[in-house]
This record gives C-alpha cells, sequence and structure tokens, in this order.
C-alpha cells in the first residue's frame, strides 16, 4: 500500500477569524461561563471541554451512544448529553463517578440549597467560633478577627504569622487579610488535643508509593496528614453533612470532599495541594481555616449548577450511565457504541490511584488499582506493561463500536517508544487513522516546558474501525520530517515547528508498523534536532 499522506489541522472548526473581536470575546465569555461547571471539584489533567465538543459534534450524531473508556472527571459525559448524544463512561477510580455524576446532575433547587446551607453555617457556627475566632477586634466594626491561616510547618519560628479576615463587614478581605504574629490564644488553640467522637479515616496509606514525599515525615495513616483541630472540625463538618437529612447533601460532600487537602499538610504559602503531582508536605506548610475553604467550595459547586442550568435551558438532554470498573474488560455488548472519545492516562505522569488516596479514605471507598493503566515502578507496571494495558483497551473497544465507527484519542507522551505502542494497538485491531488536530495547552510558553522536555500540547488523534493496510514504503527519516516542516512553514518558531514535526512523525510511526525506527527517540533529542534545523534555515 501506498502512503496516503493525511491533511493535519489544528483544531478549531468553530473559531471565528481573529480580527471578528466581537465574536471571539463572545466565545471566550462562553467559554470562561461553561469552565465554571467543570471548576465544582478538582481532577487531575482535565481537558478543555471545548475541543471535546466540537469531536462529538463531528463524529457522532442526535441519538448516538458516546462512550469513555477512562472517564476521569466527566468533561466527555457533560458535552455527550448537552449535545443529546446517550453517554456511557466507566473509570476504576470511584472519585471519577462521584465527581461526574455531581457535575452533571441537573436536579437543583437554589432557594432548598441556601436554606440547607444557612442550617449547616447555624449548627457549626460555635464551633468555628471555638476553633478559629481570635481575640483581635476588627478597626472598623469590632467583631472578632477570624482566622485565614497560621503558619505551622517547622521551618519557620514561633511564634508563627497569622492571617485574619472580618466575617461580618468585611474589612479584612481573604486575599488582603490583617497579618499579625500569633498571640497565646492563637497557639493555645491551635496546639490543643481535641477529642475526636466523630468518624475519621484511619485508612493506611500502601507501604509503596510511585512518588512518596510525605512517609519520611512519620506519616503512615490518612488522619496524620491533619493538624489535631483541623482533623476533629472535618470530622464533626462530615458528620453534619451525611447525619442532617438534607436534600442537598450530595452536593454539600462534593463540596467537601474538594475541602480536604486544602486543610490538610499539604498546602503552604508556596505550594497547592496536588500542584507537584504527588503528596508533598512541605516545611513552610500552614494550617488553614477549614470553614472559610469550605464555603469557598460551596460556593464553586453553587456556580457550577448555576451555570450548568443556565447553559442546558429547557433542551433536550442525553441520557448518562457512569460505571466504576475497569476499561480492560467492559461489559457492554459488541457493537453497540456509535463514537469513543477518551484522554487515557499518559504513562506515570499522573498516578490517579494514589493522588486519590486522601479523597477516597474520607469517602470510605477502596478499589484496586492492579488494573490500573499507569507505569508505576512501585506496582511493577513497566512501559511494556502499560502498552498491553493498552492494548487490551482497545481491543474492547474495537470489538463494543460499530464498524465504521470512529474512536478519538487525546494522548501525549514524550517517549516515542509509548506511542509506537500505543499506535500499533490501533493498528492491530484494524483501526484507521484519518485525522490528527494539536490544541495547545493554555499557561507557560512551550519553550518553558521544554526545560523538563514535558509535552506542552493536546494531541487529538481521530480513528476510523476498518481495515487496517500498512505501508509497504521505507520510513522517512526524522532528520527528512524536520526538514520538510522547516520548509513548508520557514516562519514557524521552534514550538509552532514542534507541531507540524509530531503530526508527521505520529503518521509515520502508524503507517510503517515495526519500521519507523523511533524507540530511541525523546522529547530532548527532537528539540535538539529541531533547534538546529530552525537555526540553519
Amino acid at each position: 500500500m501506498q502512503r496516503q499522506l493525511i491533511e493535519f489541522t489544528d483544531l478549531g472548526v468553530d473559531v471565528p477569524k481573529l480580527s471578528d473581536e466581537e465574536k471571539l470575546d463572545k466565545l471566550d465569555k462562553e467559554i470562561k461561563q461553561i469552565n465554571r461547571i467543570y471548576a465544582c471539584h478538582k481532577y487531575f489533567g482535565r481537558k478543555p471541554w471545548h475541543p471535546i465538543s466540537l469531536k462529538i459534534k463531528q463524529h457522532s450524531n442526535d441519538g448516538d451512544t458516546v462512550f469513555d473508556p477512562f472517564l476521569g472527571s466527566g468533561v466527555t459525559a457533560l458535552e455527550s448529553i448537552f449535545l443529546r448524544r446517550s453517554f456511557i463512561g466507566i473509570d476504576l477510580n470511584p472519585m471519577s463517578k462521584f465527581i461526574t455524576e455531581g457535575t452533571i446532575d441537573l436536579q437543583f433547587d437554589s432557594k432548598v440549597f441556601e436554606a440547607e446551607l444557612q442550617t449547616i453555617t447555624t449548627k457549626m457556627s460555635n464551633l468555628v467560633n471555638d476553633l478559629y475566632l481570635s481575640n483581635t477586634p476588627c478597626k472598623q466594626c469590632g467583631r472578632m478577627l477570624m482566622l485565614t491561616h497560621i503558619n505551622n510547618g517547622p521551618r519557620f519560628e514561633q511564634p508563627y504569622d497569622c492571617k485574619f479576615y472580618c466575617e461580618a463587614c468585611g474589612r479584612h478581605s481573604r486575599k488582603a487579610a490583617l497579618k499579625r504574629k500569633a498571640n497565646a490564644l492563637d497557639m493555645e488553640k491551635m496546639n490543643k488535643s481535641y477529642p475526636i467522637s466523630k468518624w475519621v479515616p484511619e485508612t493506611e496509606f500502601p507501604k509503596k508509593f510511585h512518588k512518596d514525599r510525605f512517609s519520611y515525615k512519620g506519616i503512615t495513616k490518612v488522619k496524620q496528614m491533619y493538624t489535631p483541630r483541623n482533623l476533629f472540625f472535618l470530622s464533626e463538618l462530615l458528620h453534619e453533612i451525611e447525619n442532617g437529612k438534607y436534600n442537598c447533601r450530595k452536593l454539600f460532600l462534593l463540596a467537601f470532599s474538594n475541602t480536604v487537602l486544602h486543610a490538610s499538610h499539604l498546602k503552604s504559602e508556596n505550594a497547592r495541594p496536588l500542584n507537584t503531582n504527588n503528596y508533598w508536605v512541605p516545611d513552610d506548610r500552614f494550617e488553614e481555616n477549614p470553614w472559610m475553604r469550605f464555603l469557598d467550595r460551596v460556593n464553586l459547586v453553587r456556580k457550577s449548577k448555576q451555570e450548568l442550568i443556565l447553559r442546558f435551558g429547557k433542551q433536550k438532554r442525553g441520557d448518562a450511565n457512569i460505571i466504576t470498573g475497569s476499561s480492560l474488560k467492559v461489559e457492554l455488548e459488541d457493537s453497540s457504541i456509535d463514537y469513543i472519545i477518551t484522554d487515557p492516562p499518559y504513562g506515570e505522569a499522573i498516578q490517579y490511584f494514589e493522588l486519590s488516596f486522601i479523597w477516597n479514605a474520607w469517602r470510605r471507598t477502596e478499589y484496586d488499582s492492579s488494573p490500573e493503566v499507569i507505569i508505576n515502578p512501585k506496582q511493577n507496571k513497566s512501559n511494556d506493561d502499560f502498552i498491553g494495558f493498552i492494548e487490551q483497551s482497545v481491543k474492547e473497544c474495537a470489538r463494543i463500536l460499530k464498524p465504521g465507527g470512529k474512536y478519538t484519542l487525546c494522548f501525549q507522551n514524550k517517549e516515542f517508544k509509548i506511542w509506537n505502542g500505543v499506535l500499533k494497538a490501533f493498528a492491530a485491531n484494524d483501526f484507521e487513522l484519518i485525522e490528527v488536530d494539536i490544541v495547545e495547552l493554555h499557561g507557560e510558553p512551550l519553550n518553558n516546558h521544554w526545560a523538563n522536555f514535558s509535552p506542552s500540547a493536546d494531541i487529538y488523534i481521530t480513528f476510523q474501525l476498518g481495515k487496517y493496510m500498512p505501508s509497504t514504503e521505507e520510513p522517512v527519516d526524522v532528520l527528512d520530517i524536520i526538514s520538510e516542516c522547516v520548509k513548508l512553514h520557514p516562519n514557524a518558531s521552534v514550538p509552532d515547528l514542534y507541531n507540524h514535526v509530531i503530526r508527521r512523525l505520529i503518521q509515520e510511526v502508524y503507517v510503517c508498523q515495526g519500521q519507523a525506527k523511533l524507540d530511541k527517540l525523546t522529547i530532548k533529542s527532537l528539540v535538539s534536532m529541531m533547534e538546529e534545523a530552525h537555526e540553519r534555515n
């Protein structure tokens, strides 16, 4: 078979021209509004909704069944049901089902929600005051200021620095809080032993964590991630939410779950929970007021539901079936799915089981991580194991996808050996490569990420289930691909050039199975070759 060059285009089918400022502003506003829906609970590697929505519209029709074998936080679920598709999603992590169902649930009565929140606030107010109220009066209204946080890590010398705000008049806002040294009362409240009578997670951390930055500090159980004061308060708050017979209980539990990491030892002035993709206990950590954080998370849930209802209006929506299980063995009938779109783990970059451990502990949920599709030396899961997992998942997807159905994979990895294995899995199951789209990630420029040789763009690859026909031609050399892209795009920066090169490499790996010698190619070596070609040009 002769190699057929595929037309690769940047994702942006509906994006207006840059000169049309009004349309761009409208699109930007819509994206920001819908982003609020997904802000109701933190999760890892959540993809922007807009490219996913475009892909679902492009490759499926009203009433079709869309499937996601690696559900994550449920972006594909919400975009599918909004576009009137039936949706089925599966994920091994119970947090995935919890967050997704909480995100897509349209049953929200704002009056009931506010009334029940007021009830919780009233019942918790005395405890909040006992634990976190200072003896420093507000200069404007005279009410005592509320503790925001107190530095208590081993890096700090006593008396610790504290920050406060006024709940009554807002003179000292949370972003511009009053700062002073801790006094005797502050220290007493922080160091006091609190008798815990309600449930707390006694769960022990696994003895082998791939990214363990806490056990050397003597932390072996989840409850040890908290100061005695915060652990006591969280136990009381959770007990109230679970036993108060609230109609909005699931939404308050969503806010509570999104609070527990911020109230732990994982937070400091210079670090936020999970920003380093591990449970890192910094020496400059502080103890945050968990009630303040809970109210902030409740507000995120409120805004999420308001935007969700506004977005859907009275239009018909698709139905969703969210399953906790493994993508390696899917309990669905053959040829029952119209379209598959997913964002699987990228290798070892994000350890979902490990990073969800505290959340799942507070939710009293445990699960077997052995089928987790991941690279993790501590679990004896190598690159080859990861590729084997992907192969098994792709095989299952080929079984349940209708003939001619399409499968969009959002994937990245800095090792081309992994790319080889992933693309080979699709070819082995008779998927034809039909489209590759590059979506730039927001944030720091690509050059900054290249310092660590980390991918900085999402790559959406679409296949069609049919008959794979390998090329009989000799594979093109990497240097030749780079030279060709430089000639075709002479004014492109090195970061832009990377996108053009990666498209061609994906095609080359796919159509020349077993021939393209890319196993030893890395982002580092590829960038070096591109920089040299760019300078020569």
